[in-house]
């Protein structure tokens, strides 16, 4: 739909979706989610390193080990909320 802009005579666009929705689950199957792409992106680093080893590769390689271990450490805190980790 469009229309002139308040004042401005510009078109008003409205945004037409063009993906399909996403559908939201529950909080650990995102988190399940993000790890996977998270362990997935490590490896992809790690073998760029393994390829070529530069000082660039090694940070993607921390980056990536960071991510992990965040994605990890909300996994702990908000899924096993309130229950003893062994």
């Amino acid at each position: 739909m469009t229309g002139a802009g308040p004042g401005t005579g510009a078109p008003l666009h409205h945004p037409v979706q063009t993906s399909p929705p996403v559908v939201l689950g529950s909080l650990a199957d995102q988190l399940g989610a993000d790890f996977a792409s998270a362990c997935a992106e490590l490896a992809r680093a790690r073998l760029r390193r393994r390829d070529r080893d530069s000082r660039e590769h090694r940070a993607a390689v921390e980056e990536c080990s960071a991510r992990v271990d965040v994605v990890l450490d909300l996994y702990l805190e908000t899924c096993h909320a309130g229950r003893a980790v062994r």
